[in-house]
């Protein structure tokens, strides 16, 4: 058996017993970010240039927008969310 033979045959099993939808990957990017943002302390932090330390960790808030998202993949990507509406 090969490889390419199992990994067709995984598949053609995973489809028909699964359903699988496609979803926009920084609809969900950002949907990740928003729960991390209201849920886990620590997982951001706010940056000031001349501060003293010059980031500090943020608690968990219900209240977390504006915020700067920063992907980084093949390449570099830097939205502003403004809210949970996320439009193009």
């Amino acid at each position: 058996m090969s490889f390419a033979w199992f990994t067709s045959a995984f598949l053609q099993i995973i489809f028909c017993v699964y359903r699988v939808d496609k979803e926009n990957e920084i609809d969900c990017l950002i949907k990740g970010c928003n729960f991390l943002l209201k849920n886990i302390p620590n997982e951001a932090f706010m940056y000031h240039r001349n501060a003293e330390p010059q980031y500090v960790f943020q608690s968990a808030d219900p209240n977390i927008f504006p915020y700067l998202l920063v992907n980084i993949g093949s390449g570099v990507s830097i939205m502003k969310v403004r809210s949970y509406f996320w439009r193009w």
